[in-house]
């Protein structure tokens, strides 16, 4: 309905003024061109998605990360090929600029890569989590289709002796910092924060 009112619109008001009538493809290579994009580079073979691994044979990977860098490089990025969504920059049109553009692009690319490296540890960090605590719901909303009235009130009482002993034990360590020297007092917080979690 919307594509239909648009072409509709393009008849009266003329508001694309490239082509005279709209079609409803015009509006979806429109709404998907970053898309389009992508498609005609792996196409052509210019991202290189597409493996040869050894037993396996020819593999496509392009992981989220990868493919969040590449739209940052060519599409949204500071460096990008587009000046917005739907246009690309005049210095990218002009035959004569495509060297420059080029070492542009290559130093943006070795910037990016530098950028990927420093943050990777974050990033690793974050993929762990994300992938523990994504598995852990499904785990969750699993185990609490098998509550126990005995067990909830259990859990209840556990978690909050465990959650009074840790905000003493927070507390004191805020107080005083040697608290920490005490043996085992690290482990103590740490699997007492863990039964805080898991009684929840």
């Amino acid at each position: 309905e919307v594509q239909a009112r648009i072409v509709q619109i393009q008849k009266e008001h003329q508001i694309c003024i490239h082509k005279r009538e709209l079609t409803e493809l015009d509006i979806y290579h429109r709404i998907l061109r970053f898309k389009n994009y992508t498609v005609a580079m792996v196409n052509k073979s210019l991202l290189p998605v597409r493996f040869h691994l050894p037993l396996l044979g020819p593999v496509v990977f392009l992981t989220q990360g990868l493919k969040y860098n590449l739209e940052l490089l060519l599409f949204w990025g500071p460096g990008s090929l587009f000046q917005n969504k739907w246009s690309l920059r005049p210095q990218c049109k002009r035959a004569g600029a495509r060297r420059e553009l080029a070492r542009r692009l290559a130093r943006t690319m070795v910037l990016l890569g530098v950028a990927n490296l420093l943050l990777c540890p974050c990033v690793l960090v974050w993929q762990l989590l994300y992938a523990f605590f994504s598995y852990a719901e499904p785990a969750t909303k699993y185990m609490n289709s098998f509550t126990s009235p005995l067990l909830t009130v259990l859990a209840k009482n556990v978690g909050f002796f465990a959650g009074s002993i840790l905000a003493v034990l927070i507390v004191l360590t805020v107080y005083d910092e040697d608290v920490l020297t005490v043996q085992h007092i690290l482990t103590a917080i740490t699997l007492l924060g863990l039964l805080v979690t898991l009684a929840r």
